[in-house]
């Protein structure tokens, strides 16, 4: 099956989870975290998807899916631990939503990479469903490659790239400055630390170009 990657932002839409065991939970912590509007439908939920509900993260109607829960939610995803009623939930899905339906990505118009995430870099990996341990094993792998400070290095380059855009340089210029922070020392420097001190000194930098007349 081929997909196409994309990058949802899906912050205040109407999400709605259908199921509230381990698999649904580890699901909505996606949602919650791209900070969606989720509703959880389930007789029952996990303490973890409870205390979401009684901090009022999330909404949890106590009871079993109905036709009507699927109204308005631009996400969909079925996660019980029952075939019938996630098959129940696809039936009701209209041509404009999106659903995922768990153990069935040939049902699924959309389907949960494993992700690394350090602070906004996202590195998202999938198999297209054919075998997501594999994606899994692989993200494991990242992480030892990327570790915490590319978190800080991406806030250091977007600090940059703002002050570099503000020059009104030529977009070859442009492209040249940009270039020259993608260099390993500024993230060994967030490894161990001292990246703030970079930061400055190239702050201050492109303040004086920014200043040079012309």
């Amino acid at each position: 099956m081929a997909y196409f990657s994309a990058m949802l932002n899906i912050q205040g839409k109407d999400c709605l989870v259908v199921g509230a065991g381990a698999v649904a939970e580890r699901k909505l912590k996606k949602l919650l975290a791209a900070k969606a509007k989720v509703r959880v439908v389930s007789p029952q939920a996990t303490p973890t998807i409870r205390g979401w509900a009684q901090q009022e993260q999330v909404e949890w109607v106590k009871r079993t899916f109905q036709a009507d829960d699927a109204r308005g939610a631009t996400l969909i995803v079925a996660a019980t631990d029952q075939a019938e009623v996630n098959i129940a939930v696809y039936e009701t899905v209209k041509p404009q939503q999106w659903i995922n339906i768990a153990d069935r990505p040939d049902l699924s118009t959309f389907i949960f990479p494993a992700v690394l995430t350090r602070g906004d870099l996202q590195l998202s990996i999938s198999t297209a469903g054919a075998y997501p341990g594999l994606a899994k094993h692989l993200r494991k792998k990242l992480e030892r490659e990327y570790g915490l400070e590319y978190g800080s290095y991406l806030t250091f380059l977007k600090e940059v790239r703002q002050q570099i855009l503000s020059l009104g340089l030529n977009k070859t210029e442009t492209s040249k400055l940009l270039r020259m922070y993608l260099d390993e020392r500024y993230v060994e420097a967030a490894k161990e630390g001292v990246l703030d001190e970079l930061e400055q000194a190239a702050l201050e930098e492109l303040a004086i170009l920014k200043n040079k007349p012309n």
